[in-house]
């Protein structure tokens, strides 16, 4: 086998790899700072309501979809 091929493959699978960790280290960080512009809550009623967060600590508006 081709040694250039194989070393192709093993850059391939670290640069995928390192996209990975990359977005799951971005997808911790907004979880740290609980950045959420909208939540999705299910009611009782089975309707979706939207709790818009203009910044983490503020209060919430609710949403109630009209229909």
């Amino acid at each position: 086998m081709n040694f250039n091929f194989v070393r192709y493959v093993i850059i391939l699978i670290f640069i995928s790899e390192l996209l990975i960790f990359i977005s799951e280290l971005l997808i911790f960080i907004f979880r740290l700072f609980s950045i959420q512009p909208l939540v999705a809550t299910e009611t009782v009623a089975g309707r979706m309501t939207f709790e818009c967060k203009v910044y983490p600590g503020e209060n919430t508006q609710t949403i109630a979809p009209s229909g």
